[in-house]
């Protein structure tokens, strides 16, 4: 899959105690940059597919300078019928670019085993989605709530994603949605900028107490468990 350059973005990441996002809203909304509300918030939901030997979780926690990441995501607060899309996340250092497919059938993670599930998925999907999904497997299921805010001129945007909470799926024949993976209560600043709109993001970053890390969702939602 080649790389869209109209979709490349920066995307720069900061941690902060869940406890205090009230405070992280207090620093986007009263920020020089006038940020207001984007969308409605909402809850996200991922399905992260992986090899059994987790090449792209090995990748993130080596530090690869090249990374990618196959998920499913829909989004509500009932995770038992998903109806969304399979989505390819690459990155490369700090700029990363996206593609997706809409998928039609609704997912029944209640009453669907995974066999099912990937042969659905496989069916539907083009040719790049499918070979991946060929050599893929659940992984993890993981949400979150999101915030959406872009600034007064459009150029910067940034989400405030809290609650996250995640299942194990390794060892699952059907989709775990009952015992979740202890998670530490976070909430993850995520700024996302065009490549051409760069410029502007020294000035965004400058009214955030917070240093820049990786964070990756997926490796939190494993974290508990890959420690043990």
């Amino acid at each position: 899959m080649q790389m869209d350059a109209k979709n490349l973005r920066y995307e720069l990441k900061m941690v902060y105690d869940g406890l205090a996002l009230y405070e992280v809203r207090r620093w986007v909304k009263g920020h020089s940059h006038a940020f207001r509300t984007a969308y409605p918030p909402r809850q996200v939901n991922n399905i992260y597919f992986d090899t059994l030997d987790l090449d792209c979780l090995n990748d993130h926690i080596s530090g690869g300078f090249e990374r990618q990441k196959l998920r499913f995501r829909w989004y509500g607060e009932d995770l038992r019928y998903a109806k969304g899309h399979l989505e390819l996340k690459h990155k490369t250092n700090r700029i990363g670019w996206k593609s997706s497919q809409d998928i039609e059938p609704i997912l029944d993670l209640e009453t669907m085993n995974w066999m099912t599930i990937l042969r659905t998925l496989r069916s539907e999907a083009n040719t790049t989605f499918r070979e991946m999904l060929s050599v893929s497997h659940p992984i993890s299921i993981s949400g979150y709530q999101r915030e959406y805010y872009v600034s007064a001129d459009q150029t910067t945007r940034v989400t405030l994603d809290y609650d996250l909470f995640a299942f194990d799926q390794r060892l699952s024949r059907r989709p775990n949605l009952k015992y979740k993976i202890p998670m530490l209560d976070q909430v993850v600043i995520e700024i996302k900028s065009s490549s051409e709109n760069s410029v502007h993001l020294d000035d965004v970053l400058a009214e955030f107490p917070l240093r820049i890390v990786n964070h990756s969702k997926y490796l939190e939602s494993l974290g508990a468990v890959l420690d043990d």
